[in-house]
């Protein structure tokens, strides 16, 4: 588990974790957020040099193996962590029932990332509605030497018996700030270190929070660093790259705020683009200019203007649990339809959250296949289960109602 505290005077100051939610969007190439120096299979080191923690959503899909968990950490930083996002068969399709030994799994091997190893987010579907319980009998089967924290999409989780269930068992409960407060908001602390996940809007178009929001945010994450409380918070607003250079603001008005690092030995890497002054391209371009100009081919006219961008999405300060979400979600970006999100049923696409990124997806564990049928649920509300991609397809175990890892992966 990753350390929790910088400087070493009369007051520590807890360390404070930002990065995205997935590294790997083609999108943020081509000095959009990555130099084109940066090749492709250097993203996650280059990553590493720019923020310190990165939110990896592959997991929710197929389980990683203990080999490519060895990988990552070779190539980040010592002080960088990764939040894992809990496997989709534990959240969504068993809603939390019988899975002892798919949470004992999924956990040994996440282990494998040492102390890169961050917090592992359980997002409930919105369908899945509070049910004290349920979480009652599935905390305490938590390893108690790894963070959680749960994400509830369904705003009756928001209940004091349940603040009191995870504040038992040191398990954060998510902090959902959105610019249009699509998001079940609460900031409710209960346990010794927080998580935050600024989404973008459900509307189409760009999302860019403004550093005047930012700054307010930043008052607050400040005064929790102070107060000792290790916070992570990762950023969802993808599109046009603006989630990257969002966590880099706010890194920045944090360390101003609290006069250091963000996290202990985190070194920030300085960003050298290509055709800088002093690179051989601007050298040899400065050659070229000296020799005459060849005769000009003739060439279509370029368009004379561009197509205008959809409007940015207005932000606004984290509010109370909002009123029901809009039934028309934002289009998810094609790297996201390629991979399949969390929500790739529609029907428990109640809020779009958030899209998935593609880490390593190729080297994931996939579980069975699972059927896209509704069925009712002892909660009272409908459970959907999402389509796990997979390349075998194996059927599940009939022993017992206990679920075995034989039944789920490979």
């Amino acid at each position: 588990m990753s350390s929790g505290s910088v400087g070493g005077g009369k007051q520590d100051l807890a360390n404070f974790y930002v990065g995205t939610s997935g590294y790997t969007y083609p999108h943020w190439r081509k000095d959009a957020f990555y130099p084109r120096l940066v090749k492709q299979a250097d993203e996650l080191k280059h990553f590493s040099g720019r923020l310190p923690s990165c939110e990896i959503n592959a997991t929710y899909h197929g389980l990683q193996s203990t080999e490519t968990f060895r990988k990552w950490t070779k190539e980040v930083q010592d002080s960088f962590v990764f939040a894992l996002k809990m496997h989709q068969i534990v959240s969504h399709k068993e809603r939390l029932k019988n899975v002892d030994e798919l949470v004992e799994e999924f956990c040994d091997r996440a282990r494998a990332l040492g102390s890169h190893l961050g917090p592992i987010l359980i997002q409930l579907p919105p369908t899945f509605h509070r049910n004290e319980a349920r979480l009652a009998e599935f905390l305490p089967k938590l390893p108690t030497d790894l963070r959680f924290a749960f994400e509830f999409r369904s705003k009756t989780w928001l209940h004091d018996q349940v603040y009191a269930l995870l504040k038992q068992h040191n398990v954060a409960i998510v902090e959902n700030i959105s610019p249009d407060n699509s998001c079940v908001y609460t900031d409710k602390q209960t346990a010794n270190f927080t998580f935050v996940r600024f989404h973008k809007a459900l509307t189409p178009g760009e999302t860019v929070y403004s550093d005047e929001f930012l700054q307010r945010q930043a008052e607050r994450f400040a005064a929790r660093r102070k107060a000792g409380v290790t916070q992570f918070v990762y950023f969802m607003n993808d599109i046009g790259a603006h989630g990257p250079r969002n966590a880099e603001t706010l890194v920045e008005m944090v360390e101003k705020l609290t006069g250091a690092k963000a996290v202990k030995k985190w070194k920030r890497t300085p960003v050298v683009r290509k055709g800088g002054k002093g690179s051989l391209q601007s050298f040899f371009s400065k050659a070229a200019a000296k020799k005459p100009a060849a005769p000009a081919a003739t060439t279509a006219p370029a368009a004379t203007t561009a197509e205008t961008a959809p409007a940015k999405a207005t932000t606004a300060a984290p509010a109370a649990p909002a009123a029901a979400a809009p039934k028309t979600a934002a289009p998810a970006t094609a790297a996201a339809e390629a991979k399949g999100g969390d929500d790739a049923d529609a029907k428990d696409a109640v809020i779009k959250l958030d899209d998935d990124d593609d880490d390593d997806s190729t080297t994931a564990t996939p579980p069975t296949a699972l059927r896209n049928t509704e069925k009712p649920d002892t909660d009272g509300g409908k459970r959907a289960s999402n389509a796990a991609t997979t390349t075998s397809p194996q059927k599940k175990s009939k022993k017992g109602p206990q679920k075995t890892l034989h039944a789920f992966f490979k």
